[in-house]
């Protein structure tokens, strides 16, 4: 991860470790939901399950904003991108996930 969102999530006591992988076919299958931080993470989303010949119902059913989760009416329907706003920037990210990882962790319940 990048060292200065590390530097704002450990006060939180979130430590960020940077373990990710690319998507793969049977995540659609191997997970109920796909989540994606912003139109562009979307769209790549939307481009390999087309590739894939995923049908779109069931892209449409698991790929989900996670902003989509936020209690917040007011949060927006992406997840900005903290590297151009300055340490503010990692703030407010991390804010908005906190909040939306509470609704999806309630959505699973």
């Amino acid at each position: 991860a990048d060292a200065r969102m590390k530097a704002a999530a450990e006060p939180r006591g979130v430590f960020l470790k940077s373990i990710s992988r690319p998507l793969k076919p049977e995540d659609f299958t191997r997970f109920e939901t796909i989540v994606y931080m912003d139109d562009s993470n979307r769209m790549a989303i939307t481009e390999a399950a087309n590739h894939w010949k995923i049908p779109p119902e069931e892209v449409s059913k698991r790929v989900k904003s996670m902003m989509a989760f936020s209690k917040d009416p007011a949060a927006g329907k992406s997840v900005p991108d903290p590297y151009y706003g300055g340490a503010d920037g990692f703030e407010k990210v991390l804010d908005l996930l906190d909040d939306a990882c509470s609704g999806l962790l309630e959505s699973i319940d």
